[in-house]
């Protein structure tokens, strides 16, 4: 009794402790609900009548269970669980049913572990929590009683995102049986009262719901900054690799060196102003994004001589389309570029092209078309284009604010 006790209390404490994250500073644009379900093998530990045991690794146990998160750290599910134990090819013969049903409070592991500096396709969930259950005996074994049981569960599930709305899931999960009078094989009588069963399993969560992710992918605003850090890396990176390749080119070293201090000057006055008005500004993503846009930094890049938007652009799109949804009275101008590399004809047409694709693709997700207008500009002039990193940074989609 005591023990339950115990367990309900650390969910309770869980629950609680859903509520009082700071979900309050940006809105939750994220679903909630996802169907789990998965299949593996069983391995029951203890304990077994004289002559009974099972196989090493044995089919079949299965979850189906439903999870909802109250935000992108914590959740709570329901479970539904079946196993089947049998004997392995030495014991005596007999075979077992467990039937079992949870409520598990569930942690975001990864999220919390900040996964998502690193990647975006690998997630860790813990839960854990009690239920109860059942277990079948049946011929030829000496009981043919139903054994009513408590459990005791958790378990780690690793998750690989195939998309959006579906995720791989991995499990290791182990379960206690309290309270079980009868051995596995349903002999003797259980002198330990518990029985201990380890899971392998591997499934798939659906998520459900209108929103773009679900709460087990989602990043709050907080990750703008380990992004624009991230940038930030990549960029000092990359000038250190470049620096012997570049030294005769003391204007283009130049030029970066100051890009390089009015971003970084530029995050910590971004960071400093988080900090300071974390709690009383829920539009600081639109004000970042527009600070940025005042500066220069929301830029749209795309790969040599193509008009299609470059996949490490679309972060940055889709934070634009977020805000214009949330702002419809809000418009925008998109002023397109390119490198030097082609004639000016050329440059003109490609760079309005770009431009073109920016809005197209705002208009296919819902934004009014005359929000946006567009602009070729042609190639950018008057630096030296040798450089690929100076290349690829004139090869955008500049986004500008219209008062």
């Amino acid at each position: 009794m005591r023990l339950k006790l115990t367990l309900i209390a650390i969910l309770l404490a869980m629950s609680f402790e859903c509520f009082s994250q700071d979900s309050y500073f940006v809105p939750d644009d994220f679903n909630k609900w996802s169907l789990d379900g998965a299949v593996g093998f069983t391995k029951p530990y203890r304990s077994f009548s004289e002559g009974y045991w099972t196989p090493k690794v044995g089919f079949l146990a299965s979850d189906l269970g439903v999870r909802y998160m109250f935000n992108e750290y914590f959740g709570l599910k329901f479970d539904l669980g079946y196993n089947y134990y049998h004997r392995a090819k030495k014991s005596k013969d007999f075979s077992t049913d467990q039937y079992k049903t949870s409520l598990q409070g569930v942690i975001n592991a990864g999220r919390i572990l900040k996964f998502q500096t690193w990647t975006q396709t690998l997630n860790l969930l813990v839960h854990g929590g009690i239920g109860i259950g059942s277990l079948k005996y049946h011929e030829p074994t000496n009981s043919n009683d139903i054994d009513d049981v408590i459990n005791a569960v958790a378990g780690l599930t690793g998750q690989v995102r195939l998309s959006d709305r579906v995720s791989l899931n991995l499990g290791l999960n182990g379960f206690v049986n309290l309270k079980q009078d009868h051995s596995f094989d349903g002999g003797e009588p259980n002198s330990l009262k518990a029985g201990l069963v380890l899971n392998g399993t591997a499934g798939v969560s659906v998520y459900l719901g209108k929103k773009k992710r679900h709460a087990d992918w989602y990043l709050r605003e907080d990750a703008i900054y380990s992004k624009l850090n991230s940038n930030r890396n990549s960029l000092e990176t990359k000038l250190e690799n470049s620096a012997k390749a570049i030294e005769d080119k003391d204007f283009e070293l130049n030029e970066l060196s100051k890009q390089m201090k009015l971003l970084e000057k530029e995050i910590s006055h971004l960071k400093e102003k988080v900090d300071n008005n974390k709690k009383s500004s829920p539009k600081l993503k639109d004000q970042v994004l527009e600070k940025l846009a005042d500066n220069g930094y929301l830029n749209i890049y795309f790969d040599f001589n193509s008009s299609e938007i470059d996949k490490s652009s679309l972060t940055t799109i889709n934070h634009l389309l977020n805000l214009m949804q949330n702002n419809t009275d809000l418009s925008i101008a998109l002023e397109g570029f390119t490198d030097e590399s082609g004639n000016e004809d050329y440059n003109l047409k490609l760079s309005r092209l770009r431009a073109e694709s920016v809005r197209e693709y705002l208009v296919e997700l819902g934004i009014d078309g005359d929000r946006v207008s567009v602009k070729g500009k042609g190639g950018i002039t008057g630096t030296e284009q040798k450089s690929k990193l100076v290349k690829q940074s004139a090869r955008r989609v500049s986004v500008k604010f219209l008062k």
